[in-house]
């Protein structure tokens, strides 16, 4: 019979701090003896409590989202050195990252890339977002267009913030977001504090139901001792930064998106592991009847393998 106890003691310590320590560090070997040191458990305790919380094992997650970050990687760049690819990814040999690819999508690193380097075209980004989000064709509307695009080096933000697993669309977004206002009502906020929503996994890539979103909103003041909520640093650094403009709909969301998606393939940038998010301006509360401002900002590696 499983210590529920023990198992409830850990799980928001593995589901957040953990997953965020492992996916900082996809770049380099992860031991299961480093985790479980992490996580000041017993190795064999550490593995059980990490498939009963995580549902899939310690070691099937971390290679799970290395190879998921390997194909969104395959996808952005024209790198065709598939050693430097797997060592970025944490492997140690071009063939052992190959056969674990193959495991995984059916095919070797090359010919996936080979099969999917249409997702360049803005055709192919607006179906796949289409799918995502669960929504019939957006007929007749045309690619929302950024104010402006540019690199920027970003600040760290200090944040409150709530971690999901569900499927990335708007209005997943905008009800954790307003599960976050709940939980952090009596917590002093900055005035017009900006909004972040985090996306850790690869959408193109990654299984609906394993898709991490976290709602975030900066802190005046951490209050490490609170339990309705979780406190972070969303880490700065280079950016490719998006802005847009619009009026709260899932079509111009979606194509947001496209635009700024289209716009970092098109750079020949390389993303860093960190997530991608995006950057809410909350002075108009979310009115419908106003336009929302709101930045796409995609990590940028700054040394180039």
């Amino acid at each position: 019979m499983r210590n529920l106890k023990s198992v409830s003691r850990y799980q928001d310590f593995i589901t957040h701090d953990l997953t965020n320590y492992i996916y900082q560090n996809l770049c380099r070997p992860l031991s299961m003896d480093e985790l479980s040191e992490y996580c000041s458990l017993s190795l064999f305790y550490f593995q059980r409590i990490f498939k009963i919380v995580m549902n899939e094992s310690a070691a099937g997650f971390i290679r799970r989202i290395r190879l998921e970050f390997a194909a969104q990687y395959l996808l952005d760049t024209n790198e065709t050195n598939i050693t430097a690819i797997a060592h970025r990814c944490g492997y140690s040999s071009s063939q052992n990252f190959a056969r674990c690819f193959k495991q995984k999508f059916g095919v070797t690193p090359s010919e996936y890339r080979s099969s999917k380097l249409r997702h360049r075209s803005l055709e192919f980004l607006t179906h796949q977002l289409q799918e995502l989000t669960h929504r019939g064709p957006l007929q007749h509307i045309k690619p929302m267009q950024p104010v402006y695009c540019e690199t920027l080096e970003l600040p760290d933000s200090q944040v409150a913030y709530i971690r999901k697993q569900r499927p990335y669309n708007l209005r997943n977004t905008m009800d954790a977001f307003a599960e976050l206002r709940a939980r952090v009502a009596p917590t002093p906020l900055p005035k017009n504090p900006l909004t972040f929503a985090l996306y850790w996994d690869v959408p193109l890539v990654t299984q609906d139901e394993k898709c991490r979103l976290d709602a975030c909103v900066e802190l005046e003041h951490a209050q490490s001792d609170q339990e309705s909520y979780h406190i972070q640093t969303v880490q700065g650094g280079l950016y490719r930064v998006c802005h847009f403009e619009f009026y709260g709909g899932q079509g111009e969301f979606n194509q947001a998106w496209v635009c700024a998606i289209k716009d970092f393939t098109d750079s020949a940038m390389l993303r860093s592991h960190k997530p991608v998010f995006a950057r809410f301006d909350n002075r108009n509360d979310w009115n419908p009847e106003l336009p929302w401002s709101f930045d796409i900002c995609i990590p940028i590696e700054r040394n180039r393998p």
